[in-house]
């Protein structure tokens, strides 16, 4: 009986882990662009993304003003969706949350998650906060 009870309590508390990790697992990178909107960001265009590079499933960028040298220039905010059905997904995803960054040709970009996406170059944004409001609203 005992053993029945511990392993019902792992089964069910990976389940309820699974399950935050992957709340927003239904959306796609395209509905990013409605809650930047949402929060007063304005973005000039956007394109789909190669996700190659992450392993991600999707990927999809946008480009907002940002500031460079004191000057308002044109960046890019990357969203990149994963499949958190997979095991070596949820490895990766944790290792990210865990260092706050992924590496792309040996830079080191700062990065938010949640759920299923990550977010990157939201950091020399004009409208930082607006963009960070949004991809915590990403639900």
């Amino acid at each position: 009986m005992k053993k029945w009870m511990t392993c019902f309590a792992a089964v069910l508390a990976a389940m309820f882990f699974a399950g935050c990790a992957t709340e927003n697992n239904y959306r796609e990178c395209a509905d990013f662009y409605s809650l930047l909107v949402e929060n007063n960001v304005t973005v000039t265009q956007s394109q789909p993304l190669n996700p190659a590079p992450f392993r991600a499933s999707s990927g999809m960028a946008f480009e907002v003003t940002g500031i460079e040298d004191g000057k308002e220039v044109p960046v890019d905010v990357a969203v990149y969706k994963f499949k958190m059905d997979l095991e070596l997904m949820q490895k990766r995803m944790k290792e990210i949350r865990r260092s706050g960054c992924v590496y792309l040709l040996g830079i080191k970009l700062p990065t938010k998650i949640n759920g299923s996406f990550i977010l990157l170059g939201y950091e020399r944004c004009k409208q930082k906060k607006q963009i960070l409001k949004a991809f915590e609203e990403f639900k």
